[in-house]
């Protein structure tokens, strides 16, 4: 709202307060490495940053022009792999493959072309919702992760805040072409 002044609503207002106490309930800094958590905490503040700028640019860019901002990005992202040694790639180069392709640049080239038509709140509560909901579930299947009655009760809440969110959106949509 402060880089892209787009209007803020009540139901948006709303949205976010759902999505919040969602995470709130899930509670993700309960447990652990304190500095790690503050270092997730850091990631989502810019990544919440990140989606704001994107949003910006991607009202006078093409969803082409701005991969080249995600190129640019992995030329800059480089030096840093000489702060924790280059490791040994070649056993994971399949995995890398996948990080690089699916996990990076489709899931950013999908990115740049919603924004093109949606405001960055329905973007950013999809994210929030899906992101958190798919990692959960992915841990628990994967990674053998279990699944806490807070992280059960607060990703069924991150799902309701982008439930409210769309059905808002089609509301609007309905009326308008109604």
């Amino acid at each position: 709202y402060l880089i892209l002044r787009e209007q803020v609503t009540r139901t948006r207002i709303i949205a976010l307060i759902i999505g919040l106490a969602g995470l709130a309930i899930i509670n993700p800094l309960q447990t652990g490495n304190h500095s790690a958590n503050i270092l997730a905490m850091a990631s989502g503040v810019t990544g919440g940053l990140r989606l704001a700028l994107m949003r910006k640019e991607a009202k006078i860019h093409s969803a082409s022009t701005m991969m080249w901002f995600m190129f640019f990005a992995a030329i800059v992202t480089l030096p840093l792999l000489s702060l924790d040694g280059f490791g040994n790639w070649q056993p994971v180069w399949l995995e890398l493959l996948f990080f690089g392709t699916v996990g990076t640049a489709i899931s950013h080239l999908l990115l740049n072309i919603s924004f093109q038509e949606l405001e960055t709140e329905y973007v950013a509560i999809t994210v929030m919702v899906i992101t958190p909901t798919l990692s959960i579930i992915l841990a628990a299947l994967l990674l053998s992760e279990s699944l806490l009655p807070q992280t059960l009760i607060g990703g069924a809440i991150l799902v309701l805040a982008g439930v409210i969110l769309q059905f808002k959106k089609e509301n609007i949509e309905h009326h308008v072409h109604h």
